[in-house]
């Protein structure tokens, strides 16, 4: 199974000025190419997930986010970085264009991107994270108690269960998650000593 990271996108990995669909508008945020590096280096495979009610709005066309996510990932690619699928979500219940103006299962706080992700990319919820700059990019977590979420540009840090708020942004989480990874393998070589070190001791009474 694979372990994911689920990344919001505006506002997470580039600067939300609202409804952005023009390439000549995106603006990667600080950090944010080496935070996904470091995810990526990890062992996360990276997916986003993102509600794009532009599209409904009337705003943009599915075309123009379309062409917009290609140049991204395209920017991303040259700095070695795989984004493995973006999920959007096009839907408003009261939005302007008729097909998108309904109530979906896929428009988040619900689950139904994540679902279809963790479907697709046979993903291990328990091992993975979600991450974004608002409590609906975490939703998953409140399911699966296991998954860890980051709630970025937080006033103060704190942490409600499986979720973390933090003030810093998405390089932050991914120095966090790169600190816990190196804990938990220190943890792992000290229960494989002492573990050695009891075979050690029970080989050295029997003799």
């Amino acid at each position: 199974m694979n372990k994911a990271i689920f990344i919001d996108r505006d506002g997470t990995i580039n600067v939300d000025k609202g409804y952005v669909y023009k390439l000549n508008d995106f603006e990667f945020l600080p950090g944010a190419r080496e935070a996904l590096r470091i995810f990526q280096d990890l062992g996360y495979i990276l997916i986003i997930v993102t509600n794009q009610s532009g599209i409904a709005r009337g705003y943009f066309t599915e075309g123009d986010y379309l062409k917009l996510d290609k140049g991204m990932k395209e920017d991303l690619e040259l700095h070695g970085i795989e984004i493995k699928e973006s999920f959007f979500c096009p839907h408003l219940p009261d939005g302007k264009i008729a097909k998108y103006a309904i109530e979906c299962d896929c428009r988040k706080p619900k689950l139904g991107m994540y679902e279809q992700a963790i479907k697709k990319y046979n993903i291990d919820i328990n091992h993975s994270i979600c991450i974004g700059d608002k409590e609906r990019d975490v939703a998953l977590c409140e399911k699966y108690k296991k998954a860890t979420g980051y709630v970025l540009y937080q006033d103060e840090e704190k942490q409600i269960e499986n979720v973390k708020y933090i003030k810093g942004g998405l390089l932050e989480a991914a120095e966090k998650v790169r600190d816990n990874a190196r804990l938990d393998q220190t943890d792992t070589g000290r229960k494989s000593r002492f573990i050695s070190s009891v075979r050690e001791w029970k080989l050295y009474k029997r003799t």
